[in-house]
């Protein structure tokens, strides 16, 4: 690929300490407070289980992959018109087609990506060939692995009142389908096993609709152990999934664990519809028609992340990140969007001359819809280069103009540099800073992965409201900003890697993260939230084998999982025993009580 020169322009003299190389090719265009409660040793190690984070492989591709990708025509078999420009200007953009329109029709045609899907797969190995193309180096990491694999095809529902009113629902991630369209009497689910045995004839083959504030959870345990003791067999359980409707969903651990029950999430007025109809005694039937498909694992979850080594300073990165999954209510087009401009962003910041100063990595992450758990896999795996990383830069959802960052107001003065360089490249639509005291990590997405790790990691804020749940579609989209959002990447980028400074670690989470210093400096380590992020060489805890990484699970019998957890729990006392979260494996380590330990014992907790 011909690489384009950009025109040199004089940085603004407000940039200070930012030497910014390149005016480039840019225009216009259950509650945390909740008391800690008892935990049973085995739960421990599930919980364990839940945080395993494998060794980090390179993952081998076949020679044939490249024969086998879609070029961007045969990806949309439906192909629509792409404009030969975005609205705008163009004076920095001669000679350069903008593409981002294209990169999402291309990831909002193949669907909704949850993790494990053939969707996620085929935009995987596009992707990886896309950035390969543009010129980086390209490799796979892996994340975990999946016992079982899941796609949402087609779905509807009809409920007679006598007359047929058409349903709005999901169903959580592995569910079963319907074998068919499967028309049945809707009834009310009994609170009991005995009722349960009592009500079978009348239950056999219904739907059973669950009233507010029952487990669906629980429930299908108690049918599961009816269907064992006395052969009841219903169609599935319709509950009420809220507005707007979140699928969710954990898979299996084993294929052999997988429901064989179908599972309704109705949007949240008319299970108050059907509640209503059917206390007052009302015969109600309901039909659904559900196409989940679920694929025998193993199934690999990776990261992709690609490479542009620097002309001066290789060993420095800043990292651009996105999820590669997405929600799969709908299609998922607000993160097809955000990865549709970061690819676009790559595209751009490939064709530099010079090449900027700093390296430059995307991390293109699996696992956004599973509390993180690609970016929380990659600083497990990167923790020896972690003090390399200059800046991360996240955008997670694309779906409406870019405002802004949320600035801690410690790294102010740099970010509003930076920014000041970037407006003029940026017409009349500046990005703006929201100052803060400090970020909250559990509130900034993959951002906050990096920020429980001192690292200086900033989420992208949009215009309006995430489209959530079912209108997560194509039409939430405003497509006119998506180039405009690719150009704001790539600016900030590029200021991060050509810049003299860097981003100070200090004062990056708001005071309250801080609030366990004393019990930190006593015992040697220091958290963020619950995983310990640093330790003090000669501290009581590195003598005592912890590690960085480690996740506090259980202090004594009572579950850990937040600071105010911990502190509920240091303050009954008595506790002898704290139990860590490493790589899968729940580990038990004596918890000293007061007097026992020697370094700085006279520090208050």
């Amino acid at each position: 690929m011909k690489k384009k020169t950009a025109t040199p322009a004089a940085a603004p003299s407000a940039v200070g300490p930012l030497r910014l190389a390149l005016a480039v090719f840019l225009t216009v265009g259950i509650s945390n407070r909740a008391a800690a409660s008892q935990v049973a040793p085995e739960e421990l190690h599930q919980a364990a289980a839940e945080e395993r984070i494998s060794a980090p492989e390179v993952v081998p591709v076949p020679q044939t992959e490249q024969a086998q990708l879609p070029s961007a025509a045969d990806a949309l078999s439906d192909p629509q018109p792409v404009p030969a420009a975005e609205p705008g200007p163009a004076p920095l953009f001669e000679g350069l087609e903008p593409r981002a329109r294209e990169w999402f029709e291309i990831l909002s045609k193949w669907g909704p990506r949850p993790d494990g899907s053939g969707n996620q797969s085929r935009s995987l190995a596009w992707l990886r060939r896309s950035l390969q193309g543009f010129g980086f180096e390209v490799r796979l990491e892996t994340v975990g692995e999946l016992a079982v694999g899941f796609d949402r095809g087609e779905s509807s529902g009809s409920m007679w009142l006598p007359e047929p009113v058409e349903l709005v629902f999901t169903t959580p991630r592995y569910s079963a389908a319907t074998p068919g369209p499967a028309r049945a009497p809707a009834r009310l689910a009994p609170g009991s096993l005995q009722q349960l045995f009592n009500q079978r004839e009348e239950l056999q083959g219904s739907w059973v609709v669950l009233p507010y504030g029952t487990s669906s959870a629980a429930y299908g345990q108690l049918l599961r152990s009816a269907s064992d003791m006395f052969g009841l067999e219903v169609l599935g359980i319709v509950e009420d999934g809220g507005e707007p409707l979140v699928a969710g969903g954990t898979p299996p651990k084993t294929w052999e664990s997988r429901s064989s029950m179908t599972h309704i999430r109705l949007r949240n007025d008319q299970h108050d519809l059907l509640l209503e109809r059917l206390e007052s005694g009302f015969e109600i039937q309901l039909q659904f028609d559900v196409d989940n498909r679920l694929t025998r694992g193993p199934i690999q979850l990776v990261n992709l992340v690609a490479e542009l080594k620097g002309s001066e300073l290789p060993q420095e990165w800043v990292l651009v990140g996105a999820p590669m999954d997405s929600a799969d209510e709908a299609n998922g087009a607000g993160q097809a969007a955000a990865l549709a401009s970061v690819l676009e962003s790559a595209r751009y910041l490939a064709q530099l001359e010079p090449t900027p100063r700093r390296s430059l990595r995307f991390v293109l992450w699996s696992g956004r819809q599973s509390d993180c758990l690609g970016s929380r896999t990659y600083v497990a795996h990167h923790l020896g280069e972690l003090e390399e990383i200059r800046a991360v830069l996240v955008h997670e959802w694309g779906a409406e103009a870019l405002r802004g960052l949320r600035t801690p107001r410690a790294i102010m003065p740099f970010m509003r540099e930076l920014t000041e360089y970037m407006a003029p490249n940026l017409g009349d639509s500046p990005v703006a800073l929201m100052p803060c005291e400090g970020l909250d990590p559990a509130q900034e997405g993959d951002a906050g992965s990096f920020l429980r790790v001192g690292v200086p990691a900033l989420l992208w804020r949009s215009d309006g409201e995430a489209p959530e749940g079912q209108y997560d579609t194509r039409a939430a989209v405003d497509l006119d900003q998506l180039q405009r959002t690719a150009h704001i990447l790539s600016l900030s980028a590029e200021g991060l890697a050509n810049a003299d400074g860097e981003l100070s670690r200090r004062g990056l989470l708001k005071p309250g993260e801080r609030r366990l210093m004393g019990l930190e400096t006593r015992y040697g380590f220091h958290l963020s939230g619950t995983v310990v992020e640093r330790l003090d060489a000669d501290g009581w805890a590195a003598m005592e084998g912890w590690q960085v990484g480690d996740r506090v699970l259980a202090l004594g019998t009572h579950r850990i999982e937040s600071r105010s957890n911990l502190i509920e729990a240091l303050g009954g006392g008595g506790e002898d025993v704290v139990t860590l979260g490493r790589l899968g494996q729940a580990l038990q380590y004596p918890w000293p009580l007061d007097g026992e330990v020697t370094p700085n014992s006279n520090l208050p907790l």
